[in-house]
């Protein structure tokens, strides 16, 4: 069948409304209640089901959990707003050099840091230094940026390698925060266990494997664009708890314990609707869906056909209509719907007929006692590290185990902690692996699919499905040449495409946050304009 005829044309050039979700929410609107009048004071306990992170300080994390949290007490140069308009932040405004090689921005001069010290060049070029010091978010997003040099106090220039039609997107990202020069001469432990920046709120103390306990910073002065609270935050501090347990969220929840907790699980909606105190808000995150990236670097799915031939034997929607009851779409785009330039192409469907014609095709024709396909002997089998960083429910592993069985694959799968998960990736040590990246441009594509990121050395690799094509790779190089929207537009959808045609990945639902709130004693709860991550910085809590 040809390409043009098997996916489905969309692209969309505008950024998704900040309403756009992939599941039904508990109320139509989308933040917590803001009736009556702000009170200040006050403690808010929350309780987050991300993997407590390893860093505190985001670029160094080891998940978006470590962003959510930072995002109340960081800041970055840039603020993408919800049609995805870049617009200043600490900066003031920015000049893009006639070759496109050198971007010079302006910086504010009423900022200050929770440490007393004031933002100014030097504490832009530090942090730009300190982001290159370790492989993160936002050193691989800023692969192109060659040096920072400060022009005067107030103004510094990012010269470039090459053009980067995404810099400044970047630069809005919270894995890019500014953060005090002066604190930055300290050791990395301390710098992980208390960023420094200019944020709402500052860090009192952290108490490892429980919670982080954040306090009303009296230095902030620039709330983010959109914000409803012009001045201070209006609670004197959160303590943010990490229960990875559902139940036990809920339970802290329904007692009281906590005003507000994430990762509100598909089986809990029912138990909150229709409640008048309680509101689930639901937003899709930007960035590369959750999804099962396929190895093509060894195993069995260096083979096209046995990569397609997996992606037809698994049943994902019949998965998400039983495991998350419908509350999840299956994605059909490598990009999220809150990320420009997603392209809805990807038409994989459950087809056990074209998967077991592939599977003999590549030589997969014999079948041994239990069922399963062998060649040369050996049993096809598909191992996958699994973990809680990665939010899929065991329940929907269940099913795409039982699926694939009836084509033949015997699908293993290994629990593994998040360090050991990490570690697993790093190695090469899977066949398939479930994994999402969280960035506000399209740009994540070349993090994701192109091959300076499919190291082989024992280190951090973004492509985790380790594609190395030269069309792929001059694709999304050109996309981030142009500063042209319908150029882009067309580079990215022609990379998605290709990536889509070659069946590196089994996209499986929008990256997103959920969160319960009581209504009834927390006001104002709503999430960031660029990522759709937590924010408290408006909230009050009825006294």
């Amino acid at each position: 069948m040809q390409l043009r005829s098997r996916l489905m044309r969309r692209t969309a050039v505008a950024l998704a409304l900040v309403g756009a979700s992939v599941l039904s929410a508990c109320s139509g609107s989308g933040s917590s209640s803001d009736a009556g009048s702000p009170t200040p004071g006050g403690t808010l306990t929350f309780a987050s089901g991300d993997v407590e992170p390893n860093c505190l300080e985001p670029q160094r994390s080891n998940a978006v959990a470590g962003s959510t949290i930072a995002s109340h007490y960081v800041q970055s140069l840039f603020y993408q707003d919800t049609e995805g308009k870049v617009v200043p932040w600490l900066a003031t405004g920015s000049t893009e050099s006639p070759d496109s090689l050198s971007w010079q921005i302006k910086l504010r001069d009423d900022v200050k840091f929770s440490d007393g010290t004031a933002l100014d060049a030097e504490s832009v070029k530090a942090s730009f230094e300190y982001w290159q010091k370790y492989t993160g978010g936002g050193k691989n997003s800023l692969t192109k940026v060659r040096d920072v040099a400060v022009v005067d106090p107030h103004t510094v220039r990012f010269d470039l390698k090459e053009p980067d039609s995404s810099l400044l997107a970047s630069l809005a990202a919270t894995s890019t925060p500014i953060m005090s020069a002066e604190s930055l001469h300290r050791n990395d432990d301390d710098i992980c266990a208390d960023p420094i920046g200019s944020g709402p709120f500052k860090i009192k103390e952290w108490v490892k494997q429980d919670h982080v306990t954040l306090v009303r910073n009296d230095s902030y002065s620039v709330p983010a664009p959109g914000s409803k609270n012009p001045g201070r935050p209006y609670l004197d501090q959160i303590v943010w708890r990490y229960i990875p347990d559902s139940s036990t969220r809920l339970a802290a929840f329904e007692s009281g314990e906590v005003q507000a907790f994430d990762y509100v699980q598909p089986e809990q909606f029912s138990q909150l609707e229709g409640r008048n105190d309680t509101e689930v808000i639901t937003r899709s995150r930007p960035g590369n869906v959750v999804n099962i990236a396929l190895n093509s670097t060894s195993g069995p799915f260096t083979d096209i056909n046995v990569r397609h031939a997996f992606v037809d034997s698994v049943d994902v929607e019949a998965a998400l209509k039983s495991v998350y009851f419908g509350r999840y779409q299956q994605a059909r785009s490598l990009l999220s719907s809150f990320t420009r330039f997603h392209v809805n192409n990807v038409d994989y469907h459950y087809n056990p007929d074209e998967a077991a014609r592939l599977l003999d095709k590549a030589g997969w024709t014999g079948r041994d006692s239990a069922g399963y396909r062998t060649k040369n002997g050996q049993r096809l089998v598909v191992n996958i590290p699994i973990s809680a960083v990665v939010p899929i429910n065991q329940g929907l592993y269940d099913q795409v185990q039982a699926s694939a069985q009836k084509a033949g694959f015997e699908v293993k799968y290994r629990q593994l902690e998040s360090a050991a998960w990490s570690a697993a990736g790093k190695k090469w040590d899977y066949d398939a692996y479930p994994i999402y990246y969280t960035r506000n441009t399209a740009d994540v594509l070349r993090l994701v699919y192109t091959s300076p990121f499919a190291k082989h050395d024992g280190s951090y690799h973004s492509n985790s499905v380790g594609l190395t094509d030269p069309t792929i790779d001059d694709l999304l190089q050109a996309a981030g040449h142009t500063s042209d929207d319908a150029q882009r537009a067309k580079l990215y959808e022609q990379a998605q495409d290709l990536v889509v045609a070659g069946y590196y990945a089994i996209p499986v639902f929008d990256q997103t946050t959920n969160i319960a709130v009581d209504t009834a004693r927390l006001r104002d709860t709503g999430t960031t304009l660029t990522f759709n991550y937590p924010n408290f910085d408006d909230a009050w809590l009825v006294q």
